[in-house]
């Protein structure tokens, strides 16, 4: 909204948006209809949510989210070496077939700067399996780093949008995989010490940190606006105007 607050509008209420940024009015928000397929989407880290190899310490409602409540998460990964990712596993996911990841992120502390982010689809025997895969800076308006096609993926895309108190809403879009019959599929939001590093996880100083906030996956080749979920999906219905 004008004050750079993640709002709601009331149904038969069209949707203003400003630039979160600068707070210039952006005008009427209309968007198809979409399906948030994560659930649990604030309390990144509580409920649906897992980590791998090595978990972090997470504290839920640790900070103000983007809304204005306070309901963003913090991330904190241990001094060792590891992946201290937030992983959630929706409903397998259809192959071939574009998909969007979102969430605002933020820093806390000095130690790291960098987001990376996965969609993937597993394929039984690793066969035709497929992740799309970015990496994003955290400092100043944001930046994409680079984006890459892991085994079948293909057609990856990112955004970086810089939001007031010091948030950023990191997007990856693309089509996990091609050919697969999946067998499961997943998104990661992971700490990164280095551009590209899709394959050695890295600790950190066992204070510094990220806050999580509002993820959300869709089956579309661009990432819409933000649909809250709890303990299950919800679809946010097709802008209509009349005169």
């Amino acid at each position: 909204n004008n004050l750079g607050i993640v709002s709601t509008a009331a149904t038969n209420v069209p949707r203003i948006d400003y630039n979160p940024t600068t707070l210039a009015c952006n005008g009427y928000l209309a968007e198809l209809n979409s399906t948030n397929l994560l659930t649990y989407s604030a309390a990144i880290g509580g409920t649906n949510w897992t980590t791998t190899s090595t978990a972090p310490t997470i504290t839920l409602n640790a900070a103000t989210a983007p809304d204005n409540t306070t309901t963003a998460s913090l991330y904190v990964p241990g001094t060792s070496t590891g992946y201290y990712d937030a992983v959630q596993t929706p409903a397998n996911l259809t192959d071939n077939t574009y998909y969007s990841l979102s969430v605002w992120v933020k820093l806390s502390g000095a130690f790291f700067s960098i987001i990376h982010l996965q969609i993937g689809n597993n394929a039984a025997g690793g066969v035709n399996s497929g992740y799309v895969n970015t990496w994003i800076q955290l400092t100043g308006s944001g930046s994409v780093l680079s984006t890459s096609n892991t085994g079948t993926a293909s057609n990856t895309s990112a955004t970086v949008t810089a939001y007031p108190n010091g948030w950023y809403r990191c997007t990856v879009t693309g089509i996990p995989s091609v050919g697969a019959t999946v067998t499961s599929s997943f998104v990661t939001i992971r700490p990164s010490l280095a551009n590209g590093d899709n394959n050695m996880a890295s600790g950190g100083d066992g204070t510094s940190g990220y806050y999580f906030w509002g993820a959300q996956l869709e089956a579309s080749s661009v990432p819409t606006s933000y649909i809250p979920t709890t303990s299950s999906t919800a679809t946010r219905s097709v802008d209509n105007s009349y005169i």
